[in-house]
């Protein structure tokens, strides 16, 4: 999945890319983010519901909303919202996750960046949302960003999810394709 991302934002990049063109993220810019995307959880998550740990499967797909806030071209600080639809052939869970992060990117029309920060993954409840059980997570990543419109951007993101459980820490991936807008910027 990350391959053919990658492959669809290296083709809609622009042949004459430099930082001297159109600005992917200019100064003082605000961001609204969408994204979809493939959760692989750990195989020891450490995620319990009504006392028993629950079992999520190999993968899940992933939707989540993102907001950024980018006071510089190359730095900014983003907050994100996902929902996770996992199962395997004993039933299906569904998960939430909150994190934040700083994100470090090249300030050209084809950016690669980078990111780390922390948050919350968690089970979503029956009638608590928030649901049982939740855990502190961290995380890093890498991707690339495009222009592909005005104001409009493509991103594909690879994220290395590591949260505490009672047993350690558990090691989970999730890759996603979103696309972002502009609404502020040039400040």
């Amino acid at each position: 999945m990350l391959t053919a991302a990658l492959s669809t934002l290296i083709l809609l990049a622009p042949a004459d890319v430099g930082p001297a063109q159109a600005m992917l993220t200019p100064d003082h810019s605000f961001e609204l983010g969408v994204a979809a995307g493939m959760f692989m959880p750990s195989a020891d998550h450490g995620l319990a519901n009504d006392g028993g740990e629950v079992s999520l499967g190999s993968a899940g797909f992933g939707l989540s909303l993102r907001m950024g806030y980018h006071p510089f071209s190359f730095v900014g600080i983003e907050a994100e919202g996902g929902h996770i639809a996992i199962g395997d052939e004993d039933g299906r869970d569904e998960l939430y996750s909150a994190r934040g992060h700083l994100v470090a990117l090249y300030p050209a029309r084809f950016s690669p960046f980078v990111v780390a920060g922390g948050g919350v993954v968690g089970l979503v409840g029956g009638e608590d949302f928030m649901g049982e059980d939740f855990t502190p997570a961290a995380h890093w990543g890498f991707g690339v960003k495009t222009v592909a419109l005005d104001g409009v951007t493509l991103r594909a993101d690879a994220r290395h999810v590591i949260a505490l459980t009672d047993n350690g820490q558990a090691h989970h991936f999730f890759l996603s394709f979103g696309a972002a807008f502009t609404i502020a910027g040039g400040v």
